[in-house]
């Protein structure tokens, strides 16, 4: 007997922990899924380019480990860098693949939070996470370099921690949950609003727990230690990858100084208006089935758990006040944290809709049960029955081991058509919840999908490719950071790219560097150039949707001629004191537009003197002014009909011998052109 109990235990104990590994695969495997299957969605649907904005910044700024944009985002730096490193893609590829990774890895944390506030229920978890993975808002943030996915995994992961330690009491996991909301300060500001609701969360739990001074300490340190980050702000800026290098400058960066002015209550209508942009999630996601179990979720999760309830309330409230007082409108990037918030409550509507579904099951089962033994009841006292008993008393207790053995059976029987029924709810219940994350991911595939926005990326491409090397692109487009990236990372070309340039600078730089370099521009917020140079198109010309704006861009070839030049003689040839009329005939080379010359300038070498104008000849009587060494005419514009004449004759007398040249060059459309040199050599 005791031999057989010492068995029947093994073989339970042997069953217990087999149920527990399966247990084990189990659970490990939701896990992975919902890292597998969103990181592959996401990945298809990233785009695989530099487009532009700020995603093109990052993209320069972390490769190369600069300071980028305040209040400046040292842990997404540096982790991003990291991914520069993967054997395969372009730069753009392995940093966009950043949000892509974090993205899942949200997807991750939050279906493990999910399924330690509600026991085993790893499946509501998955399909809970994945529905809200899917929202536009989220996914879009997943398809190229940003830091918002990286945000919400390491609050979800500060709120898995803070889980882990409420079930537990262990101090590794308040400890961990301390030091990552540390870390969370160094990726977004938006964090630091949080901070109050998070530090609060383990006081408001067990604070005689927690308010012990030596974890007082220990918890300070914890959330202190990550904030050295920010130290490689000014390290970069003195390795020559920034500009903050004063405590002064550190400080206007890291608090967005610059920014301030923006931050205050705004109006009642703006507060209106983003209230409607941030529920447009609510409105553009959700349909009516999803809506009931949010509220249901909500009602529920206040009546189970208010704790984490009043925590997601609170941290929605925290994120939204600094929104409020500093943005104008919704914005995008921001709705993503919201989102994330409303998976716990959806989950938990889920949870206990099908819990309802079990009682209901259950109660309906109970009511049949209790018919049945009533109706036996009723069938056990009537006379009929008695007499039938009495009669064969010695019959019924031969066959009672029978009767019992068929009683049983048919229990049994019963309880397992029961369970079948159930069984069959319960898988109907999950396929109908399977389909919400993929109605959603369906519907919203072809909004969030860039993997073929690519045009700003390939129109650079295209014509960074057909520039020559050691070359100059002049461009104020707003894509021009693309240009940039391709040139620092995909291309060897030695390609200087100058930004920026009004008129005037533009105008002197090309005659600074014309002849010396190869020189290309972008026409978009540029002066038109064509009345001054010859162009040729290269690549192709593209419209811009975004900023509105026709990319076209050009080699300059050459300045265009707007005058032709005659001149009197190409050698002069005098004699020391001999004086002689010298001219120069200027042509309007258009023969149908006016043209209109600006200014004329004469350059006559030490040995020659201008003495006088030649006014029988001359169309200009007046005598020049003299400025940096040459004789000039400023009272124009000389205005020319279409090919029509101006003739200016002047009189030089050789004051010394010797050899030297004579310039004459006249500005038009604000560009020189300039007439062939006359040799003079004097006697």
């Amino acid at each position: 007997m005791i031999n057989n109990q010492k068995i029947n235990n093994s073989q339970a104990l042997i069953l217990n922990n087999s149920n527990t590994r399966l247990f084990k695969i189990y659970k490990y495997t939701i896990y992975a899924l919902s890292f597998i299957i969103s990181f592959i969605i996401f990945l298809k649907t990233m785009n695989p380019s530099s487009f532009g904005y700020d995603t093109t910044w990052f993209h320069i700024q972390v490769t190369e480990l600069a300071v980028g944009q305040t209040t400046g985002f040292p842990l997404a730096f540096l982790l991003g860098k990291l991914f520069t490193f993967l054997p395969f893609g372009t730069i753009a590829y392995k940093l966009n693949m950043f949000s892509v990774f974090w993205g899942a890895a949200t997807v991750t944390v939050f279906v493990m939070i999910i399924s330690n506030l509600l026991k085993k229920e790893y499946y509501i978890a998955l399909i809970s996470t994945l529905f809200f993975s899917f929202f536009k808002f989220f996914w879009i943030q997943t398809n190229r370099f940003e830091v918002y996915t990286l945000n919400t995994f390491l609050v979800g992961l500060v709120i898995l921690f803070g889980i882990y330690w409420i079930q537990s009491k262990k101090n590794k996991y308040l400890y961990l949950y301390y030091l990552f909301i540390g870390f969370s300060l160094t990726n977004h500001p938006l964090s630091l609003f949080l901070l109050p609701a998070l530090v609060l969360f383990p006081v408001f739990v067990d604070w005689r727990e927690v308010l012990k001074p030596k974890k007082v300490f220990i918890i300070i340190a914890l959330i202190a230690a990550p904030l050295l980050l920010y130290l490689y702000i000014p390290i970069r800026s003195f390795q020559g990858h920034g500009d903050i290098k004063t405590l002064k400058q550190f400080i206007d960066y890291i608090t967005g100084s610059k920014w301030k002015q923006q931050f205050g209550f705004k109006s009642f209508e703006i507060i209106k208006r983003q209230i409607q942009g941030y529920l447009y999630p609510l409105k553009s996601d959700f349909n009516i089935p999803a809506l009931i179990i949010l509220i249901i979720g909500e009602v529920m999760l206040f009546l189970k758990n208010r704790k984490y309830f009043f925590l997601m309330l609170v941290l929605l409230v925290s994120y939204l006040i600094p929104l409020y007082l500093y943005e104008s409108h919704a914005s995008d990037f921001y709705i993503i944290f919201m989102i994330t918030l409303l998976i716990i409550p959806f989950a938990f509507g889920l949870y206990y809709i099908k819990e309802a579904i079990i009682y209901l099951f259950k109660k309906i089962r109970r009511q049949i049960s209790l018919k049945n033994n009533l109706a036996s009841s009723k069938e056990e006292i009537s006379p009929e029955k008695i007499n039938n008993k009495a009669e064969n008393i010695v019959k019924s207790n031969k066959n009672k081991k029978d009767l019992d053995q068929k009683a049983s059976d048919e229990i049994s029987i019963q309880s397992i058509k029961h369970r079948k029924i159930k069984t069959i709810f319960l898988i109907c219940f999950f396929a109908l919840i399977s389909i919400l994350p993929i109605q959603l991911c369906a519907f919203n595939y072809r909004v969030v999908d860039k993997s073929r926005d690519t045009m700003i990326y390939d129109y650079w491409k295209t014509i960074i490719t057909e520039m020559k090397k050691n070359s100059v692109l002049i461009t104020s487009s707003k894509s021009s950071n693309v240009a940039f990236y391709l040139t620092k990372f995909e291309f060897n070309k030695n390609i200087e790219i100058k930004i920026g340039l009004n008129e005037k600078k533009l105008m002197n730089y090309v005659k600074e560097n014309f002849g010396k370099k190869n020189i290309y521009f972008n026409q978009v917020y540029l002066p038109p150039l064509a009345p001054y140079f010859e162009l040729k198109q290269i690549g192709y010309e593209i419209f811009w949707k975004d900023y509105k704006e026709l990319l076209g861009t050009f080699e300059i070839i050459n300045y265009k001629q707007n005058v032709d030049f005659i001149l009197s003689d190409k050698i002069i040839n005098m004699k020391f004191g001999e004086e002689k009329v010298l001219y120069y005939i200027i042509k309007n080379h258009s023969k149908s537009d006016l043209l209109n010359v600006d200014s004329i300038e004469l350059k006559l070498p030490k040995n020659l003197k201008l003495i006088g104008m030649d006014e029988s000849q001359s169309d200009i009587k007046d005598m020049p002014g003299r400025a940096q060494g040459a004789f000039m005419w400023t009272s124009g514009p000389y205005v020319l009909d279409p090919a029509k004449e101006l003739k200016v004759a002047v009189k030089i007398k050789a004051v010394a011998p010797g050899n030297d040249i004579i310039g004459f060059r006249v500005t038009t459309m604000n560009i020189f052109e300039t007439a062939p040199e006359i040799e003079v050599i004097i006697h």
